[in-house]
C-alpha cells in the first residue's frame, strides 16, 4: 500500500514514473502544458477536476487516489469499464 500522506503532486509524478512516461507524454494525452504538470508534480498548483480525472484515466487509478484521499488504487464502489 501507499503512503497516504503522500503530496499529490509526489503521487503523480510516482504514477508517471512507473508508467515511464515524460512529462510531454503526459501533457500531451491529457491536452495540458507539459509545464504546467511539472509544476503540479512539484506541488506549486493542484490539479483542477478534469485534469485529475484524466490522469485518472491515464494512469488506470481512482480519483480518491489521485487526490490522496485512499492509499488504495482502485475504488472498489466504482464498477470498472471492460473498454
Amino acid at each position: 500500500m501507499r503512503d497516504v500522506n503522500e503530496t499529490i503532486g509526489a503521487r503523480i509524478r510516482r504514477l508517471r514514473k512507473e508508467k515511464n512516461m515524460t512529462l510531454s507524454s503526459v501533457g500531451a494525452r491529457i491536452r495540458m502544458h507539459t509545464s504546467y504538470v511539472g509544476q503540479v508534480e512539484r506541488n506549486e498548483h493542484e490539479p483542477g477536476l478534469m485534469m485529475a480525472a484524466e490522469l485518472s484515466k491515464l494512469f488506470g487509478v481512482s480519483l480518491d487516489y489521485i487526490a490522496g484521499l485512499t492509499d488504495r488504487e482502485q475504488n472498489p464502489y466504482v464498477k470498472r469499464s471492460s473498454a
